[in-house]
C-alpha cells in the first residue's frame, strides 16, 4: 500500500511513521506542508492508496486541500484520513 502523510508537526510525522514502518507491504511517503503534498498529489508518476492529511497546517489547511483533492477528477476517490 502506497501511504502519503501530509503533516506540518514532526512529532505526529515520526509517530505515523514508526507505525506504518512495522508493515513491510506498506510504502510511506511524506510531505511537511500542504503545498509539497499537494505536489506529491498533483504528480501523474506518482499513485497513493491513502492519504494521511492533518486538518490544522499554516496557510491552507487540510480541509481546504481534502476540498481540492474531491474536485480533482483523478483523486477524487483516493481514501483520506484526517
Amino acid at each position: 500500500m502506497k501511504i502519503l502523510i501530509i503533516d506540518d508537526d514532526p512529532v505526529s510525522r515520526a509517530v505515523l511513521q514508526k507505525i506504518l514502518a512495522d508493515q513491510p507491504e506498506h510504502q510511506t511517503t511524506v510531505a511537511e506542508e500542504r503545498e509539497a503534498g499537494w505536489a506529491l498529489l498533483d504528480d501523474p508518476t506518482r499513485y497513493f492508496d491513502v492519504v494521511f492529511l492533518d486538518i490544522s497546517m499554516p496557510g491552507m489547511d487540510g480541509l481546504q486541500l481534502l476540498q481540492g483533492i474531491r474536485q480533482s477528477p483523478f483523486l477524487r476517490t483516493l481514501e483520506v484520513v484526517m
